[in-house]
Formats: structure tokens, sequence, C-alpha cells
């Protein structure tokens, strides 16, 4: 167990890591689902459809609360320079033809474009609580289940994982 302080307005509450949920000082216990990222706007006509009416069937079957984040974070500029150099490069002593020597540049300049701008990784979080373990599995179980049904990774956060995003 993972013992966490919060602050609230009214004073300081204890918060409880335990596993995959979180104990609350009222009793009830809360979850968060870490989900993929899914561009609703590229989907063709069909897949925008069964992914809207997983997320509706979702919303109106839960008897849970269910709570969205979008979390937005800059990269430190070593996260930035470590992502700038995993990227794929064309090896120098190969680019013997003029399509090679644009290609090289284009990575270089990218390369460069790259680290040289903020850039931001999103989380997406789905949380709900409930007021014992057992509703809040059904609930937790509910939403991974809604979530990889629209070809989205879910993944229930524990431990660590569900402190660092708890708070």
């Amino acid at each position: 167990m993972i013992p966490a302080i919060a602050r609230s307005q009214r004073g300081i509450a204890e918060y409880v890591v335990d596993g995959d949920s979180l104990r609350h000082p009222d009793g009830w216990v809360s979850s968060i689902v870490r989900t993929g990222e899914l561009d609703i706007e590229v989907l063709d006509a069909s897949r925008r459809a069964h992914v809207l009416a997983v997320f509706t069937r979702l919303c109106h079957t839960m008897d849970a609360p269910l709570q969205i984040v979008v979390r937005l974070r800059a990269l430190r500029p070593d996260e930035v320079q470590r992502r700038v150099a995993r990227a794929p490069r064309t090896d120098a002593d190969l680019v013997t033809t003029v399509a090679g020597d644009l290609d090289h540049a284009m990575q270089a300049f990218w390369s460069h474009r790259l680290a040289a701008t903020p850039a931001y990784q999103r989380e997406v979080l789905l949380a709900t609580r409930a007021p014992t373990r057992d509703r809040l599995t059904e609930s937790s179980v509910r939403i991974c289940d809604s979530v990889r049904a629209m070809g989205i990774t879910a993944v229930r956060l524990r431990d660590d994982a569900l402190a660092a995003a708890a708070y």
C-alpha cells in the first residue's frame, strides 16, 4: 500500500493506493484506466459510428461516476532529444543519389525542428469511483472492455503508476 496525502479546501486527507485501487478517506474506492489515443476525425464512417455507439453504450450503462481526463504535459528537453535520436535515419554513407540527398536533408530538417519545438505528451485517463471494491471492479472491467471494443488499448493502473496518475 502506498499512502498519499492530498490537500483540499477542508484540510489534508489521506488517500491510500492499494494495488489497483485508491481508497478515499470516506471509505469509497477509485480506479484509473489509461487508454490509447483515437482520432475520431480520421476514421471512416462505419468505424466512427461503431466507436460512438460503444462510447454511448458505456455512458448509458455506467452506474458509477465516470471522469474523463486528458492530460497534456510538456516533454523535458532530454525526452525530446531521446525521441529524436530514436527516429529512423538515413545512413549518410549510403546517400549517393539526389533522392537520397533530399531524404537526408529532410530528416535533418525535421530532427532539428522537433528538437527546437516544444513537444507535448498526451495522456487519456478514465476514472471511476464506487462504494465497494466489487462494484469498482465491475465498473473498471466495463470501462476496459468498452475501450478495447473501440479498438483502443486500456490498462487499469496500479501501485506507483496509479499514485503518479492520481496526484
